[in-house]
């Protein structure tokens, strides 16, 4: 849940079907019913081509990829025990979060992970409700794993190699963080980074009433949240830090493939802070996962406005996985941290065909002027149909004039 409310907003609805995930938190020591957590991480490499393929989310069609900078990952954890539950407040086996180095999860990528994963354990283990996908929204890493042709349309189709394996990898990083699962505990921490990022639109957000704006100390969110695993037996396991940031270090002109900034802060936690060995299976893992925030927020402002690619996303990387490495050591120290008892999971489905759109409510807010609604209704001869397949009663019901 948070914060900002943005006219201009560009949401990026990382898992496509609404999967959404919440804690309880305890300070200090648990409470005598809690029977703990099973916990496993798991990581699989997802890079997929890295020459000959448009890269996906600046829309450029000259953006194709020549090489590679950085391999991307899939990062996926596993929750299980009885402080597990779905929104509802049903017991439920498992979760599943996992956050890769993808532009977003597909509709297409989270239907063939749910089945790659239901052959291996059965149909009822690993289902949509409970896996939930999250893309860490890289601009850098090869495109067409939709089978929507909106998305496919800059990366001039569906890419099967890669569409393959990014949903192979996926399954891999499950079934290794599956495989893995310990008794384990759960600690949650957070706090602030500041003078990193900034607003993308400063004037659409100026639009907001003063009074909700004063609400905040800045114009981006600043928190970042970190839920810390250790086995019983004290081995750190992974972590999964929340920050909300475009990963845009490298620009609309690169042709590397690259998990950008969150890569970077990745890489350098597993790699040079814990020492990962990738060639093994059981190293710890580090997601540095996407908040909702992001589409407000811009990695390319103030001290790091200037430099080329790499320097912005070595700066950026850095500065994230600092701040997480400082989070981290607290998070071990009881006072300071808040203990995971709880966790429930939720996923919806909505249908967009049945979703009115208000014009009226839109000029009123000062997001649209009455005067480009006025040229949009002179330009547009048919009304737009929001629910071209639906049935003419639902058609009629959801025109936009």
């Amino acid at each position: 849940p948070h914060h900002h409310h943005h006219h201009n907003h560009q949401h990026h609805n990382h898992d496509p079907s609404g999967a959404a995930m919440s804690t309880h938190r305890q300070r200090h020591a648990m409470p005598s019913a809690f029977e703990g957590f099973t916990i496993g991480c798991g990581c699989y490499d997802i890079t997929g081509p890295v020459a000959e393929v448009g890269l996906m989310g600046y829309g450029n069609l000259r953006q194709k990829a020549v090489g590679l900078q950085l391999r991307l990952r899939s990062r996926a954890f596993v929750f299980s025990g009885p402080g597990v539950g779905s929104g509802s407040g049903s017991a439920q086996p498992s979760f599943v979060f996992v956050s890769a180095d993808l532009w977003s999860c597909t509709e297409a990528v989270k239907t063939a992970v749910v089945e790659g994963l239901q052959e291996i354990y059965g149909p009822t283990l690993y289902t949509r409700d409970n896996v939930m996908i999250s893309g860490t929204h890289t601009h850098s890493g090869p495109g067409g794993f939709s089978h929507h042709a909106l998305y496919n349309f800059t990366v001039l189709g569906f890419q099967r190699d890669n569409f393959d394996c990014i949903c192979r990898g996926i399954v891999r990083s499950i079934v290794r963080a599956h495989a893995r699962r310990v008794p384990a505990t759960c600690s949650s921490h957070s706090g602030l980074l500041q003078g990193v990022c900034a607003n993308r639109s400063q004037a659409a957000y100026l639009k907001n009433p003063a009074e909700e704006r004063s609400l905040y100390a800045s114009d981006v969110d600043e928190e970042v949240t970190l839920m810390r695993f250790d086995s019983t037996e004290g081995k750190p396991l992974g972590l999964i830090s929340w920050f909300g940031m475009h990963p845009t270090s490298m620009d609309r002109d690169n042709c590397l493939v690259s998990g950008d900034n969150k890569g970077v802060a990745s890489y350098l936690f597993e790699r040079k802070f814990m020492d990962a060995d990738y060639r093994t299976s059981d190293h710890f893992v580090a997601a540095f996962a996407q908040r909702a925030a992001l589409g407000d927020v811009t990695p390319n402002s103030g001290d790091n406005g200037a430099g080329d690619n790499f320097t912005r996303m070595l700066w950026s990387g850095m500065r994230q996985f600092e701040s997480t490495v400082e989070l981290w050591q607290e998070a071990a120290q009881p006072e300071k941290t808040a203990v995971v008892t709880r966790l429930r999971h939720a996923h919806a489905f909505v249908d967009f065909s049945n979703v009115e759109v208000e014009r009226t409510a839109a000029v009123g807010s000062g997001a649209v002027s009455a005067e480009a609604v006025a040229v949009a209704q002179q330009e547009m001869r048919a009304p737009l149909t929001v629910a071209a397949a639906a049935s003419e009663s639902q058609a009629n019901h959801s025109r936009l004039r």
